[in-house]
């Protein structure tokens, strides 16, 4: 029983091995969209999961989907009016037309 609640363990972690945080910045521009937002933050990331994008390191996707991606969306537009600071945690990357992005999984207000 041990030895299956590690493997357990160590298969719901995987996914966020190889998660990427974004500096601790501020949100420059907020775009909306039909089903997803995107956030430009002001000092870029080094896009360490790859997405193809040459704007990787500055953009963020937020889906709209998901109840967690609304309340992503929420922390972000509450950090961009009060001009605070925030970071964002990304582990994949999602198809943004002819390229891929980074898409949210957090986001971290800062005060």
């Amino acid at each position: 029983m041990k030895i299956i609640t590690i493997a357990l363990t160590i298969l719901l972690a995987a996914p966020l091995a190889f998660a990427e945080l974004s500096p601790i910045t501020k949100i420059k521009r907020l775009y909306t969209y039909d089903n997803k937002a995107l956030i430009e933050i002001e000092d870029q990331h080094a896009n360490a999961i790859g997405c193809s994008s040459p704007k990787s390191g500055r953009y963020v996707v937020l889906n709209f989907d998901t109840t967690s991606g609304k309340e992503m969306y929420s922390a972000a537009l509450s950090a961009f009016m009060a001009d605070s600071k925030i970071s964002i945690g990304f582990a994949k990357c999602q198809k943004w037309g002819a390229t891929t992005l980074p898409t949210a999984y957090r986001v971290e207000l800062i005060k």
